[in-house]
């Protein structure tokens, strides 16, 4: 389960203007504004459906950040598990140059989780803290590919991805 969640957001569509380097400081808020997320399905055995917006603000051109939601659909036939797992985001990227970052963001999620000492299902809260880095590569014109290397620090149990969490998307800009 904890792979399969952690491939889930390896594919993230964006539109986004967070890899424009200009250093035109006068620019307007709108022009720092970004916005993007990530969609994955699988289907089968288990079944996956995953929604993950997220709006970001450029700070200045080294550093954004932004807030994100989640929400995840997760049923495994063969266990019998189902649970929908929804929650947010905050998070913050410093750029060392114009193709490398490191990525930081604390995620908090709530899912179903089974509890051993009641015997029964309950919902429970599960912190992840990200750490790592990232690599911007320009495609051409407006879009980005974007791969990122991540450690959840936390580890906590209930938390559905596992370290390394590997994630990438493409980025294009509005």
């Amino acid at each position: 389960m904890y792979i399969l969640l952690m491939f889930l957001n390896i594919v993230s569509i964006s539109s986004a203007q967070e890899h424009e380097r200009d250093s035109n400081i006068e620019s307007s808020w709108k022009d720092r504004v970004f916005t993007g997320g990530g969609l994955g399905l699988q289907f089968g055995q288990i079944t996956l459906v995953n929604v993950a917006p997220y709006l970001g603000y450029k700070f200045t051109d080294k550093i954004s950040g932004g807030l994100g939601v989640t929400y995840l659909y997760y049923r495994d036939n063969i266990y019998e598990y189902e649970s929908s797992i929804y929650g947010g985001s905050i998070f913050g990227r410093y750029y060392l140059m114009n193709q490398l970052f490191l990525h930081g963001e604390y995620e908090l999620l709530n899912l179903k989780v089974y509890n051993e000492f009641k015997k029964a299902y309950s919902r429970e809260f599960a912190p992840g803290l990200l750490l790592g880095a990232g690599y911007s590569q320009s495609a051409g014109g407006k879009v980005t590919f974007n791969l990122m290397v991540l450690w959840d620090i936390l580890e906590n149990r209930y938390y559905p991805y596992k370290n390394p969490i590997f994630r990438g998307g493409i980025s294009v800009g509005i």
